[in-house]
């Protein structure tokens, strides 16, 4: 009986099996199924990959067929008619082949029962090698403004994948590692809300060879402290199944709020600047003190009141040092202002110093302080008695009479610098002063 001789043939047909692309170090393993279709045993069976050397036999100790498993092709041994075998074999990825290709060949030879055939069948294999992901951040590291406790400032960074691969893995991989004072802007979430632009749209769980995207975090301090430190660290699949990381440190400082207060500067030890007369004016000045960290902006001023006067633009842009000017330094800085209390009408008055000022995290913070002051009427003087002309009596050659006037102040002011003359056109130096306990000044 004539019989075929041996055919083997590769159970999923001739054409290239294609692996896909891979980052360097990933790999695929495939089974392939060899079937005799011929009349007789194939024998001698060996097998050999030839091209790309990232093709090799799975396991076997990389030889032929790769595999242990039961259903593997027998090395040098045969196989029945109709029967099938398996050949496993590993894609593992090296350097980058673009914009090309890894390909190999996968013979079989074998005896048909006639001859020896080389390579026949031979199953074509092809894969693409690729640069794992790499992902850098732009700036880094990065130090935020300083600013005061409580307030917020914010940077946009820029994640580039400088690889070929696509990295994974990013939405839950990029972290803000201390959110007390720091976080992903717009509630904490990644990737943020920074502003996308051309090129850069925001992060998502994915970003591919060559791209970049952006997230957004912010420095919201809860406590005032110098170098407060942090990382966003960026965990991520390479694309070839390794856990990668990149780390971001973060600096920043915090400043306790301003916080104002106003004092007299001595000898003057009251906010009350006393008394003057009606038409006239007492000024004082006084000092100011910024005991917080953080400058405190003026924002707004209420004028004063009831004669009181702020002469040389205190808490204004235009004020010369060392009158307080728009903006007071923190850490203890000091500045001057200068207040003029011109009297009016008679009595005792006051107004307040109202200033707004920025904390420097959003609000305002108020300094409120009273001042006093009185205004009193003109010194006014009387002398009784008021007899005039005054009619001392007769006196005798030689003698003397004399009178006593009381002189009273009935104005509020003290009089002062008081001088009592005589004068007359008759007997001028017969009447003289003879005494009293007036002297230049009279209390009101």
């Amino acid at each position: 009986t004539a019989l075929d001789r041996a055919q083997l043939v590769f159970v999923s047909g001739t054409g290239v099996d294609n692996y896909g692309t891979f980052a360097t170090g990933a790999s695929l393993g495939r089974t392939y199924t060899i079937r005799n279709d011929g009349g007789v045993p194939a024998t001698g069976l060996a097998g050999a990959i030839t091209g790309s050397g990232q093709f090799t036999f799975t396991g076997n100790g990389g030889a032929f067929p790769g595999t242990t498993a039961p259903t593997a092709c027998p090395a040098a041994g045969s196989l029945a008619v109709g029967a099938t075998c398996t050949i496993d074999v590993t894609y593992t990825a090296g350097a980058s082949t673009l914009p090309g290709s890894d390909s190999a060949s996968l013979d079989i030879d074998y005896n048909d029962g006639i001859a020896n055939f080389v390579a026949n069948p031979s199953k074509p294999m092809s894969a693409v090698a690729q640069d794992t992901a790499l992902i850098t951040v732009t700036p880094s590291p990065h130090t935020f403004p300083t600013i005061t406790v409580g307030g917020n400032t914010n940077e946009t960074f820029v994640l580039e994948n400088t690889g070929e691969a696509t990295a994974t893995g990013l939405l839950a991989g990029v972290v803000v590692a201390d959110t007390t004072h720091y976080n992903f802007t717009g509630g904490g979430t990644f990737p943020g809300t920074p502003a996308p632009i051309a090129g850069e749209p925001l992060c998502t769980d994915t970003l591919a060879g060559g791209a970049r995207c952006r997230i957004q975090v912010e420095f919201i301090p809860a406590s005032a402290a110098p170098n407060l430190l942090t990382t966003i660290d960026v965990d991520y699949d390479n694309g070839a199944g390794a856990a990668t990381q990149v780390q971001v440190n973060l600096t920043g400082n915090s400043l306790t709020l301003p916080a104002l207060s106003i004092a007299p500067i001595l000898p003057a030890t009251n906010f009350d600047m006393g008394s003057t007369t009606q038409g006239t004016a007492i000024t004082q000045t006084f000092r100011v003190t910024n005991s917080g960290e953080s400058s405190a902006v003026i924002s707004s001023i209420v004028p004063l009141a009831n004669g009181f006067s702020y002469p040389n633009n205190a808490f204004t842009a235009g004020a010369v040092a060392p009158e307080c000017g728009a903006t007071i330094a923190g850490s203890g800085a000091t500045c001057d202002v200068t207040i003029t209390f011109t009297a009016g009408a008679p009595a005792a008055v006051n107004s307040n110093i109202n200033v707004d000022y920025a904390d420097g995290a959003g609000g305002t913070i108020n300094l409120t302080q009273q001042l006093d002051a009185t205004s009193l009427s003109a010194a006014l003087l009387t002398m009784t008695p008021v007899d005039d002309p005054l009619n001392f009596g007769n006196v005798a050659e030689g003698g003397r009479a004399t009178q006593v006037f009381t002189v009273t102040n009935t104005g509020e002011s003290e009089a002062t610098l008081m001088n009592f003359a005589i004068t007359g056109t008759a007997g001028v130096g017969v009447y003289q002063r003879n005494g009293g306990t007036c002297g230049t000044n009279l209390a009101g």
